[in-house]
């Protein structure tokens, strides 16, 4: 399934309409239905309101499954209007602490404009699933 077919299949789902989507994502309808028509997809910039307005993660909008991260939680990455701080929640290690990656991570998404945010996370579930996929062969 595209990122756009479960669009639809959650508006659907969610009794949400179309209409409500453009509003909400600052987009026009027309962008809204060619996804349908045309079988494109939003820009990755939209990905995140999107989820939001739909009430699911980024990764279940981009691949139709929940990823479990081990320190990340994207979950809470999201926008909720211009005025979204897009914070990122830690999930503590075995140790109870908080490893030094993990904390240089977050403190380079969280100064980054949420546009940003969203493009650097696209990128890095991209690679993880590609790294995963090679080590599997």
């Amino acid at each position: 399934m595209t990122i756009s077919q479960r669009i639809f299949s959650i508006l659907k789902e969610k009794q949400k309409k179309q209409k409500e989507l453009a509003e909400y994502a600052g987009i026009s309808e027309t962008a809204v239905s060619d996804w349908k028509k045309k079988g494109t997809n939003p820009s990755a910039d939209k990905i995140s309101v999107i989820a939001d307005f739909l009430e699911v993660s980024t990764d279940y909008l981009l691949t139709g499954k929940e990823k479990s991260h081990n320190n990340i939680t994207n979950s809470t990455i999201g926008a909720m209007g211009d005025n979204s701080t897009g914070t990122v929640h830690i999930q503590k290690n075995n140790n109870n602490q908080k490893d030094e990656l993990t904390e240089e991570i977050i403190r380079i998404l969280n100064s980054l404009p949420l546009k940003e945010r969203s493009k650097l996370l696209t990128i890095i579930y991209d690679f993880e699933e590609a790294y995963i996929k090679n080590k599997s062969q």
